[in-house]
């Protein structure tokens, strides 16, 4: 673990002294998003395998399912929803996680800029009657964030920020993020991010770290991969791993493009 945690900070801080000379990309594998959608009549698919692991709990999705639609060249349709196992305090349970349900619209287009906003629902999924925390929650939860993209030159870097809204209070959340990346050869690609969740009046914070990379196979389909861990958590003992192993499937007219929202559930 301890060597991990040191992969982890390299590749954090050598992206980052990277992101002056390339373009950053957000959107999965990790957490922070970018206002990129996958094009007119186009799908993309995320589908991958996400563990979390917390002391006395091992969380796994697997699938975790992430599709993508593109409207016209500006909005994307999206729903994401894992099957989850929890392992923890002497037994397994399973049963598939709330749903998410978004729409993102890509207001801003211009040649150095690009603002996103991406509203989107959380649920429970129709016909799941099981309460596993972590997995599932009656609560109904709207997201309402927002992504930009600013080009400086070479230089690209992705945010994204938003606030929750719970049924359940405890559940109500600031969030935001920044991603930078860069490409070690064409169609390969390492990436890192900061990401935070705080309490209403920010009295609470969670900080998380990952690194992650792409790797295209072809014009349609990637490999994805991350790692990541809590850098600080005030709600929660600190979670201790966060991966991610996926592929990303490209259908329909639209070009290849890296960053669509694997969500925030990762």
């Amino acid at each position: 673990m301890r060597a991990m945690n040191r992969i982890l900070t390299l590749a954090f801080a050598l992206t980052l002294v990277a992101s002056a000379s390339v373009p950053a990309q957000g959107g999965p594998p990790m957490t922070t998003d970018d206002p990129g959608t996958p094009g007119s009549r186009t799908w993309e698919i995320n589908t991958g395998w996400n563990a979390k692991r917390i002391p006395g709990s091992f969380i796994h999705s697997l699938p975790l399912v992430d599709a993508n639609y593109g409207i016209g060249n500006r909005i994307e349709i999206t729903y994401q929803a894992p099957f989850g196992i929890v392992a923890g305090g002497g037994r397994t349970q399973a049963a598939i996680g709330n749903s998410e349900i978004s729409i993102k619209w890509r207001f801003v287009d211009a040649s150095d800029w690009q603002i996103s906003m991406y509203p989107g629902i959380d649920v429970r999924t129709p016909g799941s009657r099981v309460d596993i925390p972590g997995l599932t929650d009656s609560a109904r939860t709207l997201e309402l964030p927002f992504e930009i993209e600013r080009n400086v030159g070479p230089v690209s870097i992705n945010c994204d920020a938003g606030r929750t809204f719970s049924t359940d209070p405890a559940d109500d959340q600031w969030f935001g993020g920044v991603a930078v990346g860069r490409d070690v050869r064409p169609g390969w690609e390492i990436v890192a991010e900061l990401h935070v969740n705080a309490s209403p009046r920010v009295q609470r914070t969670e900080w998380i770290a990952h690194a992650g990379t792409r790797v295209d196979l072809s014009e349609r389909l990637t490999l994805m991969f991350a790692y990541g861990r809590d850098v600080r958590n005030d709600f929660v003992p600190r979670t201790f791993l966060l991966a991610y192993a996926g592929t990303q499937l490209r259908i329909g007219r639209g070009p290849k493009k890296a960053g669509s929202r694997s969500g925030r559930h990762s």
